[in-house]
């Protein structure tokens, strides 16, 4: 399955099949006062990125990872969320002191 982490009001605009997805909720993604940010209000998921916190939220459309994220993503902020829903990610992270591995009895 492929990834792609697009800002959210940008990726609204750019892949049909998010388009589609925001109509999907009565929401109309041409109408000026649309509000693309407004899905990250409530309980997004966070990761913490060069010391900042990074708001995002994940669907799975047509077999597509779509990473919706604030308005402003960085290079390094692109390319950690990307790899943080690769297969082997584990390779690319440290585990912080004090938190269990996931095994597969315990996943």
């Amino acid at each position: 399955m492929g990834t792609i982490v697009t800002p959210i009001g940008e990726g609204i605009a750019y892949y049909n099949d998010l388009y589609v997805w925001a109509k999907s909720f009565d929401d109309d993604p041409d109408d000026p006062d649309f509000d693309a940010l407004s899905y990250l209000e409530g309980d997004p998921d966070i990761i913490r990125c060069n010391g900042k916190k990074l708001y995002f939220m994940s669907i799975v459309l047509k077999g597509k990872r779509y990473v919706l994220t604030h308005d402003e993503v960085d290079s390094t902020e692109r390319e950690m969320l990307t790899q943080f829903f690769e297969e082997d990610f584990r390779q690319y992270f440290e585990t912080l002191p004090g938190v269990e591995q996931p095994t597969s009895e315990n996943q």
